[in-house]
């Protein structure tokens, strides 16, 4: 009977078990304490580390967003502004640090 990886561990001796890890260490799927995650603890973790910071860049755009004066914002209004920003996510963000925040004076040294 052939065991797998999640159940015998990094077992020295074990070729199938051996086999299994190596095969898992090539697909990235080994943690840094030499333990084999399943493909679905990978993938939660691949997404922490893709979604994460699209929210962070999404949050400070709404905060920049609300605390910026309409007058000072460049082409839409401050409510067409909160409609991309709320719809459109991350995009809305880029667009607003790309169109639509206030450019800030150039230093002169």
């Amino acid at each position: 009977m052939q065991c797998s990886a999640v159940q015998c561990g990094a077992v020295p001796g074990r070729e199938t078990c051996t086999r299994q890890i190596g095969a898992a260490a090539s697909r990235g799927f080994v943690s840094e304490d030499g333990m084999v995650m399943a493909s679905s603890e990978a993938s939660v973790l691949a997404g922490v580390v893709v979604v994460l910071p699209l929210v962070a860049l999404w949050a400070y755009c709404l905060v920049d967003f609300t605390r910026t004066d309409e007058q000072r914002m460049r082409t839409f209004t401050k409510p067409m502004w909160m409609v991309v920003l709320v719809f459109f996510n991350v995009v809305g963000g880029v667009m607003w640090l790309q169109l639509g925040r206030p450019q800030r004076p150039a230093r002169h040294p």
